[in-house]
Parts: C-alpha cells; sequence; structure tokens
C-alpha cells in the first residue's frame, strides 16, 4: 500500500505541476490597444465583439496586445461590472491628464497611448516599422517570472507591467443599459501588477509572479506583459502570450 501510494502521489505532482513558457517580442514596436469597456455601457458590446475578434488574426501577439480594463464609473447607472476596478478608471484619467486623449469614456480606445476611433472599421493594427527593443519573459512553473528588456535606446526609470487576462467570460447582464444580453469578454485584465526593472549592463531585468485573482473567472487565460517609461503611461514595448 505505501508504494502504491507513493506512485499516486508523484504522479499527481507531476500532472498538477505548472507548465513552463517563453514570450519574446520583436526588436519593432509591438503595439498595444487598449479597450475601457464597462457592462453597464449600452455603447460597448460592439467594441467588446471587436476586440473578441482580434483572437483570430494570425498576428495576435507577434505584432499586438490587446487589452480590456473593465472600469467602474458607470457602476451606478443600474448595474455593477464585476470586472471593473477603479484603478482602471484612473488609468484612463491619467491618459487625459496628460494629453493623450481628449476625454474619458467608453468605449474608449487606445493605440501605443494614443486616442483611436478607427477601430469601428473591423480595425487590425499594421505591423510597426519602429525598433524599441526586445521585451521578453519566461517561466519555468507558470508563476514566477524572468523579464528582460533589452532597448534601443537608453530610457530611464522603466517599469514593466504584468497583467492576467481573461478570455471567453460570458455574463448575463439582469439590470441597467445592457439588461437581458449576454457579453463575452477576451483580453479583459483580471489582476495587474507593476515591477521596477533593473539596469545590468545594458539591459533590464525583473522577477516577479503571475498576478492571480481572487476568483477563478476564465479557464482560458493570457499573460500581457508592457513597457512604460517614468510616469508616463505610453507603452514603449510589448508581448504576451496564452498560458
Amino acid at each position: 500500500m505505501k508504494k502504491k501510494f507513493y506512485f499516486l502521489t508523484l504522479f499527481f505532482f507531476l500532472t498538477h505541476k505548472g507548465h513552463s513558457f517563453e514570450f519574446k517580442s520583436t526588436p519593432e514596436q509591438v503595439k498595444v490597444i487598449e479597450l475601457y469597456s464597462s457592462e453597464g455601457c449600452s455603447s460597448t458590446p460592439p467594441a467588446d465583439k471587436w476586440l473578441s475578434s482580434l483572437r483570430s488574426s494570425k498576428n495576435l501577439w507577434k505584432t499586438f496586445v490587446p487589452l480590456k480594463f473593465q472600469v467602474d464609473y458607470w457602476n451606478y447607472l443600474g448595474w455593477t461590472d464585476s470586472l471593473s476596478k477603479k484603478e482602471f478608471s484612473k488609468r484612463q484619467r491619467v491618459y487625459q491628464d496628460v494629453g493623450n486623449i481628449s476625454s474619458v469614456y467608453t468605449p474608449g480606445v487606445l493605440l501605443d497611448g494614443k486616442e483611436l476611433r478607427s477601430w469601428r472599421f473591423n480595425y487590425v493594427p499594421k505591423k510597426s516599422e519602429k525598433r524599441v527593443g526586445v521585451l521578453s519573459v519566461s517561466s519555468d512553473d507558470n508563476e514566477n517570472l524572468e523579464i528582460t528588456f533589452k532597448p534601443e535606446e537608453n530610457p530611464h526609470n522603466l517599469i514593466v507591467h504584468v497583467a492576467l487576462l481573461g478570455n471567453n467570460i460570458s455574463h448575463k447582464i439582469s439590470s441597467g443599459e445592457n439588461s437581458g444580453k449576454t457579453l463575452t469578454h477576451d483580453f479583459v485584465v483580471l489582476e495587474k501588477i507593476t515591477y521596477p526593472l533593473k539596469e545590468e549592463k545594458n539591459i533590464f531585468k525583473a522577477t516577479g509572479t503571475i498576478p492571480r485573482p481572487l476568483k477563478n473567472e476564465s479557464a482560458r487565460k493570457s499573460i500581457a506583459l508592457w513597457v512604460t517609461s517614468g510616469e508616463n503611461p505610453t507603452p514603449l514595448q510589448a508581448t504576451g502570450g496564452d498560458i
């Protein structure tokens, strides 16, 4: 009985051990799409559907990284968005404060930190020719991260943002402007954390962990990383993939 118990324990460990992954950007800038959305706003479902459609693009993670931030400032309209966070609303307002967007609204779409309105025409970002450096992330256990950034120039005060994204999350809305609809979310930010990048011989490095949500909103998850400089929220480089 003891040998059998040992075998079962070893089998459980081997089959449940986190898998490894590695994602790496090209030297050219990987574009970052940010959608600011809310389940309480009747204008957002078309934008949600458009962002989800990018899942089928062959350039996903290669030339662009999509992010959806659910804001909380429409929660008073009769439906509380369970995916919304005050910090995501603040992030959108910071873009307004630095002059990157004219006003705070939903659906609000940004491309590389700048306001984008052409998403309404089935927009898919084209490959950038701008060389900014290579951002890479690896994990041996699907939890702990090794992050490196090799910039083309020598920026200062670099910060790396790590977000856990949920996919194919469906919520049936029972009140508010979208009452009666079932809304589906892809690339939605569940949790986000930042780490300072420390320079070592012209290479910037950080270690960290994948942020985990308090509840399991999705069995299909992705990870996205992007680098910024100082207080400016504009992404410099990005990478990511499904985990």
